[in-house]
């Protein structure tokens, strides 16, 4: 699954549609021939639609297109065979609705190649009865059941806060109790997302588990927080970040930049041991994250708004970071067709 380095031309007449509308045609596109796609190339982690790139460089003012993430490049060397599957085209023809009919126009692609990068250590830990941590992390935002209420939840990653990093199979490991900053802020979450590794997986993962908040641990939330708050959750999927926003991720060091790439449904994630989870959709971006960010915001900067939390760090040869990190997106982790079955609300610990 080989590209050549310099990218097609654009269509011009793509390059005429607003991007809001190139959004919804590409994911409907995307919803129809995913399958084919990963039956075709056996390397795919996702398809989406996002910022291409060239010779590691963001064209954040080209038009966007399909975005092909895949496990690993074929590069052209002696004594390599070239893998099984056919190559990514330059670009794919597309419907676009026009009064009395529609017309094909070629949407431009990219190929990613993006790697398992493994995480590691910071505020947020799931510990042992005995007190010692199971897995060191962050953590996203608090939230409510009712608009306008106090927070009732914190909301992390599932391989952090129910201790499923290191267990087999991704299943709850030995966690009693959630500290912030070494102090106590709830009890082993009860509600959390399904976590389903295969190879490949059959079933769909959500990464996401919610503390429920105890008063002794408003405090250190309070503290922890004090730094930067968020000022609401993303709920409407049409907010969908975009190339030229301006957009972070923050952690108990910093308020780290982030150039978005693109959006996915469907993406498969690296967890270990061969396996892979299937996350139903993920937002990409470049940021300079490190081992224990997992469960960060990833946010609007202009507004504080919190678009998605972070959970993964993938390598790249294609990214003049080396890197692509992947949030699930808040309007899918807060709606009651999430992983906790519920609406959610931005609440202030």
């Amino acid at each position: 699954m080989s590209r050549r380095r310099r990218l097609s031309k654009p269509d011009p007449r793509w390059e005429q549609i607003p991007y809001s509308q190139q959004f919804m045609l590409v994911r409907k596109v995307i919803a129809r021939r995913r399958r084919e796609w990963q039956k075709c190339f056996p390397r795919l982690h996702a398809v989406g639609f996002g910022v291409r790139h060239e010779r590691k460089k963001r064209l954040a003012d080209s038009p966007p297109g399909f975005l092909f993430v895949v496990r690993e490049k074929w590069r052209k060397r002696k004594g390599k065979k070239k893998p099984k599957g056919r190559l990514i085209d330059d670009s794919i023809r597309i419907r676009v609705p026009r009064t009395g009919g529609y017309i094909m126009v070629a949407v431009p692609t990219d190929v990613i190649e993006a790697k398992k990068h493994r995480l590691a250590a910071p505020s947020f830990a799931s510990c042992r009865a005995d007190g010692n941590p199971v897995i060191e992390g962050s953590a996203c935002c608090a939230l409510t059941t009712a608009a306008g209420t106090p927070a009732q939840f914190v909301l992390g990653c599932h391989h952090v806060f129910m201790g499923s990093e290191k267990q087999p199979g991704l299943a709850p490991g030995p966690v009693a109790y959630i500290t912030c900053n070494g102090s106590r802020i709830g009890p082993t979450p009860t509600q959390f997302g399904s976590m389903n590794p295969g190879a490949p997986p059959t079933e769909a993962s959500d990464d996401a588990a919610l503390v429920q908040i105890e008063d002794g641990g408003r405090a250190a939330l309070q503290a922890y927080w004090s730094q930067w708050s968020p000022n609401g959750i993303e709920r409407d999927p049409s907010n969908c970040p975009t190339p030229n926003g301006s957009y972070a991720v923050f952690t108990d060091r910093n308020a780290l930049q982030a150039n978005f790439l693109g959006h996915f449904a469907g993406y498969y994630v690296p967890v270990g041991g061969g396996d892979e989870i299937l996350v139903p959709e993920v937002l990409a971006y470049e940021a300079d994250c490190v081992p224990g960010d997992s469960g960060s915001p990833f946010y609007d900067v202009n507004g504080g708004v919190v678009k998605g939390m972070h959970f993964a760090k993938m390598q790249s040869r294609d990214t003049s970071s080396s890197f692509v990190c992947l949030s699930q997106p808040m309007w899918r982790l807060a709606s009651v067709n999430g992983p906790f079955s519920t609406d959610l609300y931005f609440g202030s610990p």
